[in-house]
């Protein structure tokens, strides 16, 4: 099994106001009793992403290869419980769309204007 956890927190403070403070915390429980289900984080994206200046619009695209889903996901399939454009203040619109064979089968993400 795991033997590593990682917890990122993310907030915002859009204005830069100096006198806001995250105050917010976080309550983990452990417990031997394994569950029916495992959960887990799959990030898709760019580590370096460079947009020249002035740059109207970037189009950007991932995928994840049919070789690479055998290996990452069990035979009894994956569920996604959600899912999230995070492009910090550089963005403007993202989304995320699940395509197979050439078709979208779903939408995953929408977020116009982000």
């Amino acid at each position: 099994g795991s033997k590593k956890l990682a917890i990122q927190h993310h907030w915002t403070n859009k204005h830069l106001v100096d006198h806001w403070y995250d105050s917010s915390g976080i309550k983990m429980y452990y417990t031997p009793k394994l569950r029916p289900y495992d959960a887990g984080v799959m990030t898709i994206g760019q580590m370096f992403l460079e947009i020249p200046p002035t740059t109207p619009s970037v189009v950007t695209s991932g995928e994840l290869s049919a070789e690479c889903s055998r290996d990452l996901i069990k035979p009894t399939g994956m569920k996604v419980v959600a899912a999230l454009n995070h492009m910090h203040y550089l963005g403007i619109s993202g989304s995320i769309e699940q395509i197979r064979n050439g078709r979208t089968i779903n939408n995953l993400t929408d977020d116009h204007p982000y």
